[in-house]
């Protein structure tokens, strides 16, 4: 079976990459190439042309071996213009039983672009589809083109229309924040740029502006991502702790778990977070991220305030400043642990686990009345 494949309008090959691949393990002969303007289906011509003179060329690895009787072809966006030409408009359209397109460009963009096409001449069978993000809904394959297309084919030829169910934005918003996440942690946020993202994440960059302003609303929700998910180690900890000190380790246990499984998560937490909401600029993330953090703060201050009341806590300590030297001295330990391993198994002598415990330790006994450590 033999598939040509012309191009939409400036993207080249190597993006349908994985359309081909996908063909060639299904037996397809795939074939393409990229051509400005591809809606004449000029190149679709001669590229059948050419496929089937491999076909008869007896120093070709194709001698004989294509199946010229099953020889499909589809196009994308301006290419599925070229596609419906190609099947009507040449001496050799008569060679292709079937014709796919995707998005192909609604009939009065086409005549405005001055890419003619007729769908009323195909005779073959048709499968159409089209793409529902905001470029193709609204500009290049609105869905009211598509089913004008549609209801103009033969009524004699097997046909078939399908559009993807649209998703909600937060679907496209969380498939990008889940691509982004994966690029910081391997390039880090500062060599990352949008155009990586939309890469990776199979989207148009003019697309992924449509989900995301900037990079900056990205790192955004990632930051309150994290800080959500450690809100609920740290609550999940303290949920069944019977004293003060099996809470404690409950909570330095939950923070080494966090950090060993989200690692870059941990990390952001521990950056510059914007608690001025009144005079500056801000985003919702941002908001929301101050708030998740102020709960956390408040479960920790529960934890202190009860280990006081009970005895087990000293009581002289200023609880809202401790809180924040709690958090700067136990992340200190846990990514030391983390980072220096060799060092301290080397060094000091100790297990990785060992060094969490002394240190642990050493800000309890720092926290506790003397005796009750």
């Amino acid at each position: 079976m033999i598939n040509v494949f012309a191009n939409g309008a400036g993207v080249r090959y190597q993006k349908y990459g994985a359309t081909f691949e996908h063909l060639a393990s299904w037996g397809f002969v795939a074939i393409g190439n990229d051509d400005a303007n591809s809606a004449s289906a000029k190149s679709s011509s001669i590229t059948l042309d050419y496929i089937l003179s491999l076909n008869s060329n007896e120093e070709s690895i194709f001698f004989n071996k294509l199946d010229t009787a099953n020889v499909g072809i589809s196009g994308h966006s301006q290419g599925g213009v070229g596609a419906i030409n190609a099947v009507t408009e040449f001496d050799n359209s008569n060679v292709f039983t079937s014709i796919y397109t995707a998005s192909t460009t609604s009939i009065e963009l086409a005549n405005a672009l001055e890419w003619n096409y007729d769908v009323t001449k195909i005779s073959i069978p048709y499968f159409m589809v089209a793409g529902t993000g905001k470029a193709d809904a609204e500009t290049i394959a609105p869905l009211d083109s598509m089913v004008k297309n549609y209801m103009n084919l033969n009524s004699d030829i097997k046909s078939v229309m399908a559009r993807r169910k649209k998703e909600s934005q937060s679907v496209h918003r969380k498939n990008i924040a889940m691509v982004a996440e994966q690029l910081f942690m391997k390039k880090g946020i500062e060599n990352t740029s949008m155009n990586d993202i939309s890469k990776e994440a199979g989207y148009s960059k003019a697309t992924l502006y449509v989900y995301f302003k900037d990079k900056e609303e990205l790192v955004s929700v990632l930051v309150l991502e994290s800080m959500q998910k450690l809100h609920d180690y740290m609550n999940h900890a303290l949920e069944s702790s019977s004293n003060t000190k099996e809470c404690y380790e409950k909570i330095c246990n939950a923070l080494v778990e966090y950090q060993e499984e989200y690692p870059f998560y941990f990390g952001m937490v521990l950056k510059t977070i914007n608690i001025d909401f009144e005079t500056t600029h801000f985003l919702p993330e941002e908001k929301e991220t101050f708030l998740v953090g102020e709960r956390i703060n408040e479960l920790l201050y529960t934890f202190l305030k009860t280990g006081i009341e009970n005895r087990e806590i000293r009581s002289n300590i200023e609880i809202l400043p401790t809180i924040f030297s709690f958090w700067g001295m136990l992340s200190g330990v846990i990514l030391l642990a983390a980072n220096k391993e060799e060092y301290i198994t080397q060094h000091l002598k100790k297990s990785k686990k060992e060094f969490l415990l002394y240190g642990f330790d050493m800000l309890y006994n720092s926290l506790a009345v003397e005796g009750r450590g």
